[in-house]
């Protein structure tokens, strides 16, 4: 619930930002390997770092891909802005 609140946010800047904001959530199992209070903060200093970038672009965008199963935790942020 946490992270589905702080994507539903994180869409709301994005689309008055003006960012095409596009994201795909596959966990299995519902087991993180961190808690709900620290995963949502990291996913949302991620996610406020590709808004500052991603706003600078001429063709602002935004992809987060969460994948997490038995094997671990792939987490991808990609936005459009210039390469630190």
């Amino acid at each position: 619930p946490e992270l589905a609140a702080l994507l539903c946010v994180k869409q709301e800047q994005a689309k008055s930002l003006g960012i095409a904001f596009r994201w795909e959530i596959n966990v299995q199992n519902s087991v993180l390997p961190l808690s709900p209070e620290d995963f949502t903060h990291l996913i949302g200093n991620l996610l406020d770092n590709a808004l500052e970038a991603a706003a600078t672009s001429r063709s602002p965008k935004i992809d987060l891909k969460l994948v997490c199963n038995n094997l671990g935790l792939c987490l991808y942020v990609s936005n459009s802005g210039s390469p630190i």
